[in-house]
C-alpha cells in the first residue's frame, strides 16, 4: 500500500480523500455516517461509502434524506458515528463563476463574517451528532486583501469542544480568478479536510 499523506499533488477530489482515510483505517464500511451538506453532486461518496449513509442538505431542491439547516439538526446528542461538514465556504464576494450552483455559492452575497459564523456554528454541531469523528472542509484564502485562515477558526471550535485534530487532507485544485485581476497576494491551491477525534481528549 502507498503511503497516505496530508499533501499528495493526486489528491483532486473530495471522494479521493475518503477513499484515502478508509485505506487507513480511520473510516470503517460499518459506521453510522452523516453528510450534513450532501450537495447534488454526492461528491465525496463517488470512491468509496459506508452501508449506513443518511444524507442531509438544507437546499429541499438537492435529493437527500433530510433538508435540516446543518447548524441546527434535530438530532440527540452522538446520533452518529462520523459526521462530514463541507459547507460553501468560499468568499466569493459580488464574482460569479458557472460552478457555483455545484458549492453551494449561488445564493447571493454573503460577508466573511457569514461564511465563518457558518463554519464555526456547523463546526459546532458536526461535533454535537458524533461519538467519534467529524470532518471539516474548509480554506485558508485572501479576502479583500485580508488573510482568512479557515482552518485556525474551525481549529479553535473544535478544540472549544473538546475534540482533537487528528490531521489535515489537503486537496489540491483551485478556480481561475476573474479575468484582468492582478495577482497582490498568494492564492491558495488547496483546500482542506480536517479530520476531528470526539473521543480522545485534545
Amino acid at each position: 500500500m502507498s503511503p497516505v499523506i496530508d499533501f499528495d499533488p493526486a489528491r483532486r477530489t473530495n471522494a479521493q480523500a475518503i477513499a484515502d482515510l478508509a485505506t487507513l483505517g480511520v473510516l470503517h464500511q460499518d459506521s453510522w455516517m452523516l453528510d450534513a451538506t450532501v450537495g447534488p453532486e454526492r461528491g465525496f461518496w463517488k470512491q468509496w461509502w459506508p452501508r449506513h449513509l443518511v444524507t442531509n442538505d438544507s437546499d429541499e431542491t438537492v435529493t437527500a434524506d433530510h433538508h435540516w439547516d446543518a447548524r441546527h439538526m434535530p438530532v440527540m446528542d452522538g446520533a452518529f458515528d462520523v459526521v462530514v461538514f463541507d459547507p460553501p465556504y468560499a468568499n466569493r464576494g459580488t464574482s460569479r463563476h458557472p460552478m457555483d450552483p455545484r458549492y453551494g455559492l449561488d445564493a447571493g452575497y454573503r460577508t466573511k463574517v457569514d461564511v465563518e459564523a457558518l463554519l464555526v456554528e456547523g463546526t459546532v454541531e458536526a461535533l454535537r451528532v458524533t461519538t467519534k469523528l467529524a470532518l471539516i472542509k474548509c480554506q485558508d484564502a485572501c479576502v479583500s486583501g485580508h488573510y482568512a485562515p479557515q482552518t485556525f477558526l474551525v481549529w479553535e471550535a473544535a478544540k472549544a469542544a473538546g475534540a482533537r485534530l487528528m490531521g489535515e487532507m489537503y486537496v489540491v485544485g483551485r478556480r481561475e480568478q476573474p479575468s484582468g485581476k492582478r495577482q497582490k497576494n498568494i492564492w491558495s491551491a488547496c483546500s482542506t479536510l480536517m479530520v476531528f477525534d470526539k473521543g480522545r481528549k485534545r
